[in-house]
């Protein structure tokens, strides 16, 4: 009876956190439309990295020179793991990022906030994180995750 109701109960939690996701996810691209993020720099990059091309994207970033250290070449990296680890469904690579992960969070935390693209960036990715974390079984983490995320965009 006792397991009944655990398992319920994170049916109940799993289906709340998807719905969440899921909106907030909807609403990314309405909030990076309003406030006319240029990606045309990354674009093809970008690109390349939701055609699962990610040596290609990766190599495009280089030769443009892009910082690996500016919030827009942490994106389309922290793109590619995440659809890297979406694709595969790889718990162990999804394990082994968690570093680069907090890395890549601290980085796009301290970059400047004097523009609209920083903060979209970091909902973004926090987002991407809270997806593969729900994935994992992480519910609790993965629904700060998107309420971070939801309360950046917010911000934004």
């Amino acid at each position: 009876m006792l397991q009944n109701k655990q398992n319920n109960a994170n049916a109940c939690c799993r289906k709340a956190l998807i719905s969440a996701i899921i909106l907030v996810t909807a609403v990314l691209p309405f909030f990076a439309k309003a406030q006319d993020l240029s990606l045309e720099r990354i674009r093809p990059a970008y690109e390349a990295a939701l055609d699962f091309r990610f040596q290609e994207s990766s190599v495009i970033l280089d030769a443009k020179g892009i910082d690996p250290l500016a919030p827009e070449r942490i994106y389309v990296d922290n793109l590619t793991d995440f659809l890297r680890i979406f694709a595969t469904e790889n718990e162990a690579l999804y394990d082994s990022l968690q570093e680069l992960r907090t890395f890549r969070i601290d980085q796009l935390g301290q970059s400047p906030v004097d523009g609209p693209y920083s903060l979209f960036v970091l909902a973004e990715t926090k987002l991407h994180w809270a997806i593969m974390d729900a994935r994992f079984g992480h519910y609790i983490r993965a629904s700060k995750e998107a309420l971070q995320a939801y309360h950046l965009l917010e911000e934004n």
